[in-house]
């Protein structure tokens, strides 16, 4: 049943995740937004309750760019917080590659720079995601006219502000999360470089360098010291070397291997030829 809330009518449920649940809404320009809200069984849990709010407080204060979903606003309605996003009508980058979408074989090196440039923003306004995967970015349409896509980077919920020290945080997904990570590593953007390099791989590939289910078989698979990843070439003929090199990069266990920044990343796939 459609309801009110601040001057929003609510469609439907959208969806639900581990940390919070997702309503269709329209305003009162009639442009259609998402509502999300912390999960009842949190609203009392301090550390997921201060998790949710601290994500969509980081959100709030970024300036709009055009690889992010934007914040609109956030608050509580009573003792639960909320934030009202920008609304994708699109899929997210998993469903396409789990399909095997053209658009991944077309466009791949352009959907690479735009992911490293939503992840160059965060960095540059102090944040690291630590919660990069296929499923956090978005894919748009700029215009109907000349159908350029756009990617936008979601869930911040893993978020953390980042001073130029090294932090300590939680773990993110497992199949994406870096080796400092499971080691209980202080963290930073090299951080996230090394969930792209994972990203990178497996929207080429259609592959996980290091497939695993559970924390304990990733653990096993990405700290030992000769670690067997599958060769992109392998799994995908006639990639551009430049590019092959660019993801075991990003890939490298020790974060003083990697590039310094994910700018360098952008420059390079800027010069590369497919």
């Amino acid at each position: 049943m459609a309801k009110q809330i601040k001057d929003l009518k609510i469609i439907r449920h959208f969806a639900q995740g581990g940390l919070s649940t997702l309503y269709l809404a329209v305003d009162k320009e009639n442009r259609q937004v998402l509502i999300r809200r912390l999960l009842p069984k949190h609203i009392f849990n301090k550390k997921m309750h201060w998790c949710f709010f601290r994500g969509i407080r980081l959100r709030s204060k970024l300036p709009f760019n055009d690889y992010i979903v934007f914040s609109y606003e956030w608050g509580y309605s009573g003792i639960t917080p909320y934030e009202i996003i920008e609304y994708i009508d699109g899929p997210n980058l998993q469903a396409l590659i789990h399909k095997q979408d053209e658009i991944l074989n077309s466009h791949r090196i352009e959907l690479l720079i735009e992911i490293a440039t939503a992840i160059e923003f965060l960095h540059k306004q102090g944040i690291i995601h630590l919660d990069i995967k296929a499923e956090n970015f978005l894919l748009t349409e700029k215009s109907i006219t000349d159908n350029l896509f756009c990617i936008k980077l979601t869930d911040f919920d893993l978020s953390r502000k980042f001073y130029g020290k090294k932090i300590l945080a939680g773990n993110g997904s497992v199949s994406y999360i870096s080796p400092e990570q499971l080691l209980g590593k202080p963290v930073g953007p090299l951080s996230d470089m090394f969930s792209f390099g994972v990203l990178a791989y497996y929207l080429l590939s259609g592959h996980k360098p290091f497939p695993a289910d559970t924390l304990k078989e990733v653990k096993k698979k990405r700290l030992r010291k000769e670690r067997k990843i599958v060769s992109l070439n392998h799994r995908v003929p006639n990639l551009p070397y430049e590019l092959i090199d660019l993801v075991m990069k990003c890939l490298e266990r020790n974060p003083k291997k990697r590039y310094p920044r994910m700018a360098y990343i952008i420059k390079e796939l800027q010069e590369i030829n497919l």
